[in-house]
């Protein structure tokens, strides 16, 4: 019986590092109509990111309209707008 030996030659490919680039984010937009809110909560109730929060501010009839209290949260899906029975809230990327 004969005994063979192998040898396999795999090439190794080390990446070189690049020199980090950064590249400036922009945030997506979010416009709330305050003085249309009328404090359901369904935005701040369905944004994935818990970016939304009630105003402490009372707005003309007399409810605490959704504010974007964490812009930096926001990933711009736009479901907050899409659930808003009133239609007061766009989101522009």
């Amino acid at each position: 019986m004969h005994t063979f030996s192998l040898a396999i030659s795999l090439p190794i490919t080390i990446n070189r590092i690049l020199p980090f680039t950064q590249k400036e984010v922009k945030l997506p937009h979010v416009e709330i109509r305050e003085e249309r809110c009328k404090g359901c909560g369904l935005c701040i109730s369905f944004c994935p990111k818990n970016a939304l929060e009630a105003s402490e501010e009372i707005n003309e009839k007399g409810y605490h309209p959704a504010m974007l209290k964490y812009p930096d949260r926001c990933i711009g899906c736009g479901i907050c707008g899409r659930m808003c029975p009133d239609q007061v809230i766009e989101v522009f990327k």
